[in-house]
């Protein structure tokens, strides 16, 4: 029979142990996510494979793919945090998972040659629709 304490510290080793090889995979889910948003929001977002597996495969489409792992990736990764007994919240993943999806539309409708818009704009209004739907305030 497992005591609290070993059952804790079980969990704490596995979520460890699986977090830190998702960190690994994709280095950008270190942390709360602000810089992978700031490098979003600068234009600088070949950066973000940096460090990871597929730096050796940049293209446009090995980022997009790249960004939308992440999307699902952060809520996995944030479950995994809280689960095991870590600190987290709602707000930095939140602003992150915005951010990315954000700019991953924006990115599409460019590739598609429908228009040619400005991406940092989809990035900052994919956090404020997100944070806006998790808070259940209104977007204004």
């Amino acid at each position: 029979k497992l005591s609290k304490f070993n059952l804790r510290m079980r969990k704490a080793v596995i979520g460890g142990a699986v977090l830190g090889l998702l960190i690994v995979v994709f280095p950008p889910l270190y942390g709360e996510g602000y810089i992978t948003i700031e490098k979003l929001l600068s234009g600088n977002e070949a950066l973000l494979l940096q460090r990871s597996i597929f730096n050796e495969l940049q293209s446009e489409w090995m980022l997009l793919l790249f960004l939308v792992g992440l999307v699902f990736l952060k809520v996995i990764a944030t479950s995994l945090t809280i689960g095991s007994g870590g600190n987290g919240g709602i707000f930095a993943g939140s602003l992150f998972t915005g951010a990315v999806t954000g700019f991953v539309f924006a990115r599409l409708v460019t590739l598609s040659g429908m228009l040619k818009i400005v991406e940092s704009n989809f990035v900052a209004v994919g956090m404020a629709g997100v944070i806006a739907g998790v808070v259940h305030a209104p977007l204004t």
